[in-house]
């Protein structure tokens, strides 16, 4: 089922599918919308009730407020859950959307039974944010399209790109669906944002999933290194690393990721 939620200046899309427990996905910034989700709902729906969502100024979600903080989308996350009637969900939050789920976790811990971070990071590294404003600078003044090529390069794996080409054109296409002014504003977001010491107390069952060829900025040092630190900052989480796996395990190993979900999930 699909609706649109009103939610502070912006129309949120949502779409729900699937009974049983409660599990919401939210996407990152490269491939704009909750189609990121499309190769691992179909087995995940067979458990859960699934909510996936874009966010907003990303998909088909609107947004006339102009603000991209991480604190807005996670906000933004609660109103879902509110409108949902739900006391708690576990929530899966990829890459950008894994720094929302952080915030969510830890402004609205009542509200969450279990958390999996994927391929996303506790704040940037000095050298990732000097990156992430550049790109946001070559967006804004250059275009979604003067980047697409070198995104699909740097998300996907080589392996993933040579044998599956055509999924690293649809990955390119929907890239291009981004919107500039939300792409850029969801860049800058994570740059001086930095949840350390919250999570520290966070006791939430917590699932961390990397990718070891993830060697995108927001990794910082080394392939899949925010991954082990998350790992080490939270008191009570697991580390997953898929091999042969770059930033998106979910389109490059659905099944795998699909089964790590579920597992964690369900386990009492």
């Amino acid at each position: 089922m699909e609706n649109k939620l009103d939610i502070d200046g912006a129309k949120i899309h949502i779409q729900d599918v699937g009974i049983g427990p409660d599990l919401i996905l939210v996407h990152g910034m490269g491939q704009t919308s909750a189609r990121v989700w499309d190769y691992v709902v179909p087995e995940l729906q067979k458990n859960y009730h699934i909510i996936r969502y874009d966010l907003r100024g990303h998909g088909g979600s609107t947004d006339s407020s102009g603000d991209q903080s991480i604190i807005r989308h996670a906000r933004d996350l609660k109103k879902i859950v509110e409108y949902y009637d739900l006391d708690q969900a576990s929530i899966v939050g990829f890459s950008f959307g894994g720094t929302i789920a952080q915030e969510f976790a830890i402004r609205y811990p009542k509200h969450l039974n279990k958390l999996v971070l994927m391929t996303t990071a506790p704040g940037l590294t000095d050298e990732a944010a000097d990156y992430y404003e550049q790109r946001a600078e070559f967006i804004e003044n250059e275009g979604i399209e003067a980047h697409a090529d070198k995104a699909v390069s740097i998300v996907l794996s080589p392996w993933f790109i040579d044998e599956h080409p055509e999924m690293a054109e649809e990955y390119r296409e929907r890239f291009l669906d981004n919107n500039p002014r939300a792409y850029a504003g969801a860049m800058r977001a994570m740059i001086g944002w930095d949840p350390t010491d919250h999570l520290r107390e966070l006791h939430r069952p917590t699932l961390i999933i990397g990718g070891s060829l993830d060697d995108t900025a927001i990794m910082g040092g080394e392939a899949a290194g925010s991954c082990h630190q998350l790992n080490q900052i939270l008191p009570n989480s697991e580390l997953e690393i898929i091999h042969d796996t770059s930033h998106y395990p979910q389109i490059e190993k659905p099944n795998m990721v699909a089964a790590l979900i579920d597992e964690f999930i369900s386990e009492n």
